[in-house]
């Protein structure tokens, strides 16, 4: 985990000053009061800051998700409650060298989960040849049968997956802890993360070799709509939705730095994080 601060008592300085690390792999510390080398510019960016500083702080990112209602929903409780989303304002840096690693590995996993769609809804050789029940298949509520045979364009089944990573509390080896391939809904929330931090707590979103992930997201997100209009428009469940938000599929003003260009484009962006949104709800649903 990434270093979260507990606020010391009312009058004392430091941000890190009662943080410990205890008996477990820490992101950002070697050792108490020691940064690993990836995080010393940053560590040295917030040491001097408040713990009452960085509470008002945190606060104030709270506030932001609420007002936009940015919020996530757990199925599991029964009700469906939408809570606010959890939020660190100390990012987590993976230096490139481990990042090398963890995106060949990302890459090779994705394309594996291809052919094993691509499998099952073709061929079916992993049933056939008894390397998975087939029973376990065919029983899945998410399997559909309507699909078997079809040819999608460049074999492509999940165009964005979500691979849910944990680290190690020993080692700091990175582990999966799931796969999510369905409904593309849990990238908003990476992209609205740097957004916040970037208004919340600008310390720790402008230290020198951070890559701007969100632009780059945004990028590609739009692209992706846009490959994805004619299948929304043509689709029976969906065509309503498509028809009244094919237009604003198109995030290019969300890249636009004039001040009117931003306001519509961060319109545009929320309009098709609502559409994620109903996409998800609606696939649970099923």
């Amino acid at each position: 985990m990434a270093a979260n601060p507990t606020p010391t008592k009312s009058g004392s300085t430091g941000l890190f000053e009662s943080y410990q690390t205890d008996n477990f792999y820490d992101e950002m510390f070697a050792a108490p009061g020691v940064p690993r080398p990836h995080y010393a510019k940053l560590f040295n960016t917030l040491a001097d800051i408040s713990p009452e500083h960085y509470d008002a702080r945190r606060k104030l990112a709270d506030l932001a998700f609420l007002l936009q209602g940015i919020t996530f929903t757990v199925y599991s409780d029964g009700a469906g409650t939408e809570r606010l989303f959890p939020f660190d304002l100390i990012p987590r840096i993976v230096p490139h060298s481990e990042w090398e690693v963890v995106e060949r590995g990302l890459q090779q996993r994705v394309r594996a989960l291809n052919l094993f769609l691509q499998d099952i809804y073709g061929s079916q050789k992993i049933l056939n040849n008894a390397k998975i029940p087939r029973d376990l298949i065919y029983s899945c509520k998410q399997f559909r049968r309507e699909m078997i045979g079809l040819k999608v364009p460049k074999g492509i089944f999940a165009h964005i997956s979500g691979i849910d990573l944990i680290r190690d509390s020993k080692t700091g080896e990175y582990l999966v802890l799931e796969d999510n391939v369905r409904t593309p809904s849990g990238v908003s929330y990476v992209l609205e993360n740097r957004q916040v931090m970037t208004r919340a707590f600008a310390e720790a979103a402008s230290i020198e070799g951070i890559p701007d992930v969100a632009r780059r997201g945004l990028t590609d997100l739009a692209e992706l709509f846009r490959q994805a209009r004619a299948r929304l428009e043509t689709s029976g469940t969906l065509r309503g939705v498509a028809e009244g938000l094919v237009e604003r599929l198109d995030l290019r003003g969300a890249l636009d730095d004039t001040a009117e260009g931003g306001r519509q484009g961060v319109q545009r962006y929320q309009n098709v994080l609502a559409l994620l949104a109903w996409l998800d709800a609606h696939a649970r649903r099923e």
